[in-house]
C-alpha cells in the first residue's frame, strides 16, 4: 500500500523547491539536440510547475491526472498533471501549480497541503518543469471536477498503489524529431501515460522504493 504518509516520508529531503529550476540540463547533450530545441535551450527555458496531487483516503490515496485538450499546440491529447508556466504574479512554484490546478479542474488553492518537490524536468516544448507534490483530503475536494475545456479534455484518478508500483511500468525507447529517449510507459483502464508525466511517476516510485528497502 502507498499511503500519503509514506510518500511524504520518502520526500523528507525534498521539502524545498529547487534552487535553480531553470538550470536543468536537456535529456541528451546539447550538440545532439535538433536546431529548434537547441535554440530554445540557448535562449533560455521557461519556468513551469505541475501538481502531483494525492487525494482522498490518506491510507489509500488516488492521484489526479488530466488529458490535455486535443487542439493544444504542445502535447495535445497527452496525459499530464495539472500545471503550466510560471506567471509574473505567482509567488512560488507551488503557487503556479496550485493556480493552474484551480484553473484547469476547479481545485481550491487552499485545499492542498504541499509537502515536497521533485527535480525539475527539461521538456521538448522549452519548459523547465518542476513537479510539486501535495495532498487534498476528500472533504476539500469539489463534488466534480470543473474542467477548462480550452486546456483539459478530461480528468481521471488512478490509485497511487497502482501508479507508483514499478511492476506496472514498462521501459522503452521513443524517437522524436531525430532524438532517441529512454521512456517509461504506464497503462490504466485504456489511458496511456508516457513522456515527462510517466518520468515523474517513475521518479516517485524509485524514491519510495529506495526509502523502504
Amino acid at each position: 500500500m502507498v499511503s500519503v504518509a509514506r510518500v511524504e516520508q520518502a520526500l523528507h529531503a525534498r521539502r524545498d523547491p529547487p534552487d535553480d529550476p531553470l538550470g536543468v540540463a536537456p535529456p541528451v547533450p546539447v550538440e545532439q539536440l535538433p536546431e529548434e530545441w537547441r535554440l530554445r535551450h540557448e535562449s533560455g527555458l521557461r519556468a513551469a510547475a505541475v501538481l502531483v496531487l494525492l487525494l482522498g483516503d490518506p491510507e489509500d490515496p488516488r492521484v489526479l491526472l488530466t488529458e490535455r485538450a486535443h487542439h493544444l499546440q504542445h502535447h495535445p491529447g497527452q496525459v499530464s498533471f495539472p500545471g503550466g508556466r510560471v506567471e509574473p504574479h505567482d509567488t512560488s512554484l507551488a503557487m503556479t501549480a496550485l493556480r493552474e490546478a484551480n484553473e484547469e479542474v476547479g481545485l481550491a488553492i487552499d485545499a492542498v497541503d504541499v509537502f515536497g518537490y521533485l527535480p525539475t524536468q527539461w521538456t521538448v516544448s522549452g519548459y523547465a518543469m518542476t513537479p510539486v507534490v501535495g495532498y487534498a483530503p476528500t472533504a476539500a475536494l469539489p463534488d466534480a471536477w470543473a474542467l477548462d475545456a480550452q486546456e483539459v479534455a478530461s480528468a481521471f484518478e488512478v490509485p497511487a498503489a497502482f501508479l507508483f508500483h514499478t511492476g506496472n511500468h514498462r521501459e522503452s525507447w521513443r524517437e522524436f524529431q531525430g532524438v532517441r529517449f529512454a521512456n517509461t510507459e504506464i497503462d490504466w483502464e485504456g489511458r496511456h501515460i508516457w513522456g515527462v508525466t510517466a518520468r515523474v511517476i517513475s521518479q516517485i516510485s524509485r524514491i519510495i522504493s529506495d526509502e523502504y528497502r
